[in-house]
């Protein structure tokens, strides 16, 4: 998906709604979630200005996620030079449910998640306050 703010859109905080319903016992429920996100803005060019260590991270990263969807294990396969990151697996309510430290020189993750109920679940890694990586994981 393909964002694109109106013009004229030099950068700065905007405020992003997302609605949805979730299952919930016997039904579904109404989520909606409200998140801010830091927009660098464009030159006349139209490439980023001011990018930032955090964006020039986020180059050097990459992360796989296999197998999904999963019934016992999955393995996370990233490659990043920091120190520090986290991965943390959120349910549909958005409660955090597990927190893994990252090590740049690991590589790889192996999660068991065959004491999960079935369903989605967000996986996301973290450095400080930015995400660098968040992908959905499917339980069997």
């Amino acid at each position: 998906m393909v964002l694109l703010p109106q013009s004229p859109f030099n950068g700065g905080v905007l405020t992003w709604i997302l609605q949805g319903t979730v299952p919930y016992k016997e039904g579904n429920e109404l989520c909606i979630t409200k998140f801010a996100v830091d927009v660098p803005g464009c030159d006349s060019t139209g490439k980023m200005k001011n990018v930032g260590k955090d964006e020039a991270i986020t180059n050097q990263i990459s992360f796989s996620l296999y197998p999904n969807p999963a019934a016992t294990q999955v393995t996370l396969a990233y490659t990043m030079e920091l120190e520090g990151a986290t991965l943390e697996i959120y349910d549909l309510t958005g409660r955090s449910i597990a927190k893994k430290a990252l090590s740049s020189t690991d590589k790889e993750v192996i999660l068991t998640v065959d004491n999960y109920p079935s369903g989605m679940y967000m996986l996301v890694v973290k450095h400080a306050s930015t995400i660098l990586w968040q992908n959905k994981l499917i339980i069997k």
